[in-house]
């Protein structure tokens, strides 16, 4: 369980019953009975069919239990396990101590040490600030954002056919390993209302929405995130076109930018990236994607602003803070800050050195 819950993220609850049926079902009926019958095929027709036949029913048996135990247990107890590093280590101890040959007592002493292994994670975020995780979901987007007390998904990646679902292989697991599982708002299902704008936690949300776009892509619903002294945009799929109607309604210098449209040519016009120059570029992109995002031209103009830029296809997720915005941290990289990141371009530290640090937030 230790090792299941740091390196898959979760430890199925429902692993245990079927185990103990599987396990013995499969080692003492279906194996033993699928070679018997394979063998027996070849001097006795009768019993070798008999027997392959038993090795099926056991399969098929196996299997519908299996499927009645998933229809039983509710999703959200099904599995357990986003915890820490430091947890593992400790549950490990404990369950290692537990297989000594110690008195009894002293063994459902340590059984205690598995128990940090059941407790719910918590976002513990003073008022005021809020946390931005942008997940490695391939080519794709999918963002949490946290207040003290409150969580929101914004979009939840991919989904290819029935083989691979992000938001089932991603984005729960991330939701469950850094706080509740409970999402006070989905931005992929909520209707977009251009303007509307709400305060949690001290940390105000507004809507920004180009209705009269001529595509898809620009009549994204895109989210600004504020508080006293951070501004965070994410920008969804818009174009040049979106950008240039929205522009004037965001701040100057942002603290974090989810770039348009995965960093694509078709968006983060000059006149865009000039005025949101922010300090962080996060460009959600996959690795060797056929698309090439982002585009080469897409992140000279955010080198020109200074900006540090990351493509979570090459770093993993991402996740910045506001009570600590010079710094952000990377699945594969760690700890970055703005005096020692690097960028997709070697920057003129010199000239970049003249800019404003701390951005004002200029409210429209």
């Amino acid at each position: 369980a230790p090792l299941l819950g740091v390196l898959v993220g979760a430890v199925p609850v429902i692993s245990i019953p079927a185990n103990l049926l599987v396990v013995p079902v499969v080692t003492l009926v279906t194996l033993p009975s699928l070679l018997l019958g394979l063998l027996g095929y070849e001097f006795a027709d009768g019993i070798g069919r008999w027997l392959l036949t038993l090795a099926d029913i056991s399969l098929v048996t196996v299997f519908a239990v299996l499927d009645w135990l998933l229809a039983i247990v509710p999703v959200h107890v099904q599995s357990f396990g986003y915890f820490s590093s430091t947890t593992a280590v400790l549950a490990g101890l404990a369950a290692f101590t537990c297989c000594l040959p110690l008195r009894f007592a002293l063994r459902m002493v340590a059984v205690l040490g598995l128990l940090p292994m059941l407790l719910a994670n918590t976002a513990n975020l003073p008022l005021g600030e809020f946390r931005l995780q942008v997940l490695d979901v391939g080519q794709g987007s999918a963002a949490l954002i946290d207040t003290r007390s409150h969580r929101i998904v914004v979009d939840a990646g991919p989904k290819i056919d029935t083989r691979f679902d992000a938001g089932e292989s991603i984005v729960m697991p991330a939701l469950r390993r850094t706080g509740s599982d409970r999402v006070d708002l989905f931005g992929a299902i909520r209707r977009c209302r251009d303007g509307h704008s709400w305060v949690w936690d001290k940390v105000r949300f507004t809507t920004l929405q180009c209705a009269e776009g001529t595509n898809r892509n620009d009549r994204s619903c895109t989210l600004l995130i504020e508080n006293q002294r951070q501004s965070v945009y994410l920008s969804g799929d818009i174009g040049i076109q979106a950008e240039h109607a929205l522009v004037d309604r965001l701040p100057e210098r942002l603290s974090v930018l989810v770039s348009p449209h995965h960093g694509s040519r078709s968006s983060s016009s000059s006149l865009f990236t000039r005025h949101v120059a922010p300090q962080w570029v996060i460009h959600s992109a996959g690795r060797f994607s056929r698309y090439g995002h982002p585009h080469p031209l897409v992140s000279n103009r955010f080198a020109l602003e200074c900006s540090r830029q990351l493509v979570t296809g090459l770093v993993g997720g991402i996740t910045w803070s506001s009570a600590d915005p010079e710094r952000i941290f990377s699945q594969r990289l760690g700890s970055l800050t703005l005096a020692f990141a690097p960028g997709l371009h070697r920057l003129d530290e010199s000239a970049c050195a003249e800019k404003p640090t701390n951005p004002s937030v200029r409210r429209h």
